[in-house]
C-alpha cells in the first residue's frame, strides 16, 4: 500500500487524484514555502521534486473534491484554513521534518535528505473524521482576519511618522542633549587617561567635542557624533511603542513572530544547495508569500540602516530650518501638519533612493537587491568572493572547495534589546549583557594586573622600552629556547589565572583561593628573575628549579579543582554524582559554581602545558612566534 488520494484545496477551486505516498509528502514539504493557490504550491514542489515538469505536477489531478480514501489512505491540504489532514498509513508528517529521496544521490554519493519548516499557524489532523467542518470554519476565521501589508508600515508613512514626531521631540531639546553628551564623554576620557595613557594628556574638561570624540579629520561633522544616541532610541522606540496599525503589537515582536521559521527555511535551502550543488528554486516575487511575509535576518539588518538613513536625514533638515521656523511648527498645528505630510513624502524618497543605491559595504549589491532574495527563500550562495582581499580569513574561504553562503549577522547594531533580533525575550537578553560585562569586568582586570606586572603584550612585539628579557632567545648546540617569549605566555598565564580565582573567591567556589593567588605571583617572580640571570648562550642554574616550584603550584591547584569537579584533570566533563544536587543547596548555586571551577580549572591546565614545556627545544616551524599586529593567525 503505497499511493494515497491527495486533494489540494485553495480558496477558489480543488484539486484531488491518486499519488504515491512518498509524493504526497513533497506537497507538505512545500508548505514551508507559505503558498496560498494551488499554482504557487505547484511550483513550491520543485523544491523537493528537484524537477519542475513541464505541464507541472497537477496535470493528472481533477478539478473536483473527492476525499474518498484510496489504498493508503487519505491526505487533504487545504490552504486556505491552513490545515492538514494525514488519514494515511504511508507516513505521518508534521510541522518538521525531512524529506529522503532514496532514488537520488548527492554529491557525497549518499541519499539525499532535504529538510522542511512549517509555520506555527498550520493545523495537522491525523483522523480525517469532520475534517471539512474544521476546514470551513478555519477557513471563516481567517476570512475575519484580513492579511495585513506590513512593510507598508515598517518602510511607509506609520514609521514615517512616529521617526518624525521623535526627531521633533528631541530636537527642541538640543542644547540640553549636548550638555548631557558633553559631560558623559569627559567622564570617558577622564577613564581613558587613567587606565591606558603612557604619557600626561590635557584635562578634559579643556577639550573640544572633536577631541573628546577622537576625530581625526576637524572638517568632521560632529553633529553625527553628539546626537548618535539620540537617533538611536527613536529608533529603539519605534520598535518597543505598541502601533495602532498592527493592532496594538510592539513592531519588534511583530517583526520577529516569523524570524526563527524563515531563518530555518533558509538553512534547509542551503543544505539542499551542498547536498544536490543545485540552487533550490526561489518563490516568485509575486506570490503572496513574496509580498507579505514576516522578516528574515537579512532583512532585519537592513532594516535596522534603513531606518537611520530616514532618521538621520529628517535630523539634517530640522537643522536645515531656522530657529524661527521650527518654533512656528511647535506653535501651529496646521503648519506641522504640512510638514509632516511634506516630509513623509521626501523620506520616502529618501528610502527608496538608498535602497537602490550600492550597498556602503559591498557595492555589487543593494539593499533591496539583498532583501528581495532572502524574500525569495533563495540562498546567496555560489563561489566565495572575498568583500575585503587584504583579510586572511576572506583568503582561506575563497580558497575552500565547494558552495559558500553569504549571510549578514548585525555585527554592527546597537546593543539594545529592541535590536537584538536573536533574543526573543527580555530575560534573555539581559543574561548576555550580564555575562558580558562580567567578562568586560574579567578583561579589565587582566589589563591592570598585566601593567601592574610590566607585561607586554602576549600576542605581538615587545614595545622599544620593554625589558631586554622579553627579547632574549638562548641559543644552545641542540637549538634554540625562545625564552622570552615563553615567559610572557607564562606571566599572561598566570595574570589569567590570577584573576579567575579572585571572581571565582566572590562567588563561593568552596575552597580559599589567597594562598594560590599568592602563590601564582612569587613564582611568576622567582621565574622571571632566573630568566633575567640567563644570556643568549646559557640558561640561568636557578630555571629548573624555579620551573618546579611553579609547576608543583599550578599542579596542586588543578588537582583540587579537578576534585571539587568531580572528573580527571584530562577530563573536563561533569560526573553526575547527585551529591552537590541533594539536601537544601539550590541547583543554580551549584552550576555557577561549577562554571567557575571549569573556568579555572581550563586555566590551569593551560598554564600547567606552558610550564611543562618552557625549556623544551623550539620545534622547526613551530607556532611559538610573536604575531604581527597583535593578531594571532
Amino acid at each position: 500500500m503505497s499511493e494515497v488520494r491527495l486533494v489540494i484545496r485553495d480558496a477558489n477551486e480543488d484539486r484531488s487524484g491518486t499519488i504515491h505516498g512518498a509524493e504526497a509528502d513533497w506537497f507538505i514539504a512545500a508548505l514551508s514555502a507559505d503558498p496560498v493557490s494551488i499554482s504557487e504550491l505547484d511550483a513550491a514542489v520543485d523544491r523537493f521534486a528537484l524537477e519542475s515538469p513541464e505541464q507541472g505536477h497537477l496535470s493528472f489531478f481533477c478539478r473536483t473534491l473527492n476525499a474518498e480514501p484510496w489504498d493508503a489512505g487519505l491526505i487533504v491540504i487545504d490552504m486556505a484554513a491552513r490545515l492538514v489532514v494525514i488519514d494515511s498509513s504511508y507516513s505521518a508528517l508534521g510541522h518538521e521534518g525531512v524529506i529522503n529521496r532514496h532514488g537520488v544521490r548527492s554529491v557525497e554519493d549518499e541519499s539525499v535528505c532535504l529538510y522542511y519548516h512549517l509555520a506555527d499557524d498550520w493545523l495537522f489532523l491525523y483522523d480525517a473524521t469532520d475534517w471539512e467542518k474544521t476546514a470551513c470554519v478555519r477557513r471563516q476565521q481567517r476570512i475575519e482576519q484580513p492579511v495585513t501589508d506590513l512593510r507598508e508600515i515598517f518602510y511607509g508613512a506609520p514609521m514615517l511618522r512616529f521617526i518624525i514626531d521623535g526627531c521633533m521631540r528631541q530636537f527642541s531639546h538640543r542644547d540640553e542633549i549636548f550638555e548631557r553628551v558633553r559631560r558623559k564623554w569627559i567622564k570617558s576620557r577622564r577613564h581613558w587617561n587613567e587606565c591606558y595613557a603612557q604619557e600626561p594628556q590635557p584635562a578634559p574638561e579643556t577639550m573640544t567635542m572633536h577631541e573628546l570624540a577622537r576625530v581625526e579629520d576637524p572638517t568632521e561633522d560632529i553633529e553625527y557624533r553628539i546626537y548618535y544616541d539620540t537617533i538611536r532610541d527613536i529608533h529603539a522606540d519605534w520598535l518597543m511603542t505598541p502601533c495602532a496599525e498592527l493592532n496594538g503589537q510592539l513592531p519588534r515582536a511583530v517583526m520577529l513572530q516569523d524570524h526563527r521559521r524563515l531563518s530555518n527555511d533558509m538553512t534547509d535551502r542551503e543544505r539542499q544547495w551542498n547536498t544536490v550543488n543545485r540552487c533550490p528554486p526561489g518563490i516568485s516575487p509575486e506570490s503572496h508569500a513574496f509580498q507579505f511575509s514576516g522578516f528574515n535576518t537579512n532583512e532585519i539588518v537592513m532594516y535596522y540602516d534603513y531606518v537611520r538613513e530616514v532618521a538621520w536625514a529628517c535630523w539634517d533638515r530640522l537643522r536645515m530650518i531656522s530657529d524661527a521656523e521650527f518654533k512656528t511648527l511647535q506653535a501651529s498645528q496646521h503648519e506641522l501638519d504640512v510638514f509632516v505630510r511634506d516630509e513623509v513624502i521626501r523620506l520616502r524618497e529618501v528610502g527608496e533612493q538608498w535602497m537602490d543605491a550600492p550597498w556602503d559595504d559591498d557595492p555589487a549589491r543593494t539593499p533591496r537587491g539583498i532583501i528581495n532574495l532572502e524574500r525569495r527563500r533563495q540562498p546567496d550562495g555560489g563561489q566565495f568572493h572575498p568583500i575585503d582581499p587584504d583579510c586572511p580569513c576572506c583568503q582561506a574561504l575563497a580558497e575552500m572547495p565547494g558552495i559558500g553562503f553569504w549571510h549578514m549577522d548585525g555585527c554592527n547594531m546597537d546593543d539594545l534589546f529592541a535590536f537584538a533580533y536573536d533574543h526573543e525575550t527580555i530575560e534573555s537578553w539581559k543574561q548576555e549583557q550580564a555575562d558580558f560585562r562580567e567578562f568586560s569586568e574579567q578583561m579589565e582586570q587582566q589589563h591592570r594586573l598585566a601593567r601592574e606586572w610590566c607585561l607586554p603584550p602576549e600576542y605581538s612585539e615587545p614595545p622599544p622600552d620593554a625589558d631586554d628579557v622579553w627579547r632574549l632567545v638562548v641559543r644552545t648546540a641542540a637549538g634554540e629556547i625562545p625564552l622570552g617569549r615563553r615567559l610572557n605566555r607564562v606571566a599572561h598565564a598566570a595574570v589569567f589565572l590570577t584573576v579567575r580565582l579572585r571572581i571565582a573567591s566572590t562567588h563561593d567556589i568552596g575552597f580559599a583561593v589567597a594562598e594560590y593567588i599568592e602563590s601564582l605571583q612569587l613564582g611568576y617572580t622567582q621565574l622571571r628573575r632566573a630568566c633575567e640571570d640567563s644570556t643568549d648562550r646559557e640558561l640561568s642554574r636557578d630555571i629548573e628549579a624555579n620551573v618546579g616550584r611553579l609547576l608543583d603550584v599550578v599542579d596542586r591547584l588543578t588537582t583540587h579543582l579537578a576534585r571539587c569537579l568531580g572528573v580527571s584533570e584530562d577530563d573536563e566533563s561533569e560526573e553526575d554524582t547527585g551529591e552537590e544536587d541533594s539536601g537544601d543547596v539550590d541547583s543554580g548555586d551549584v552550576l555557577q559554581r561549577k562554571f567557575h571551577w571549569q573556568r579555572l580549572l581550563h586555566g590551569g591546565k593551560e598554564l600547567r602545558h606552558l610550564v611543562r614545556t618552557f625549556t623544551a627545544l623550539q620545534k622547526e616551524n613551530a607556532y611559538d612566534d610573536w604575531y604581527p599586529g597583535d593578531v594571532p593567525f
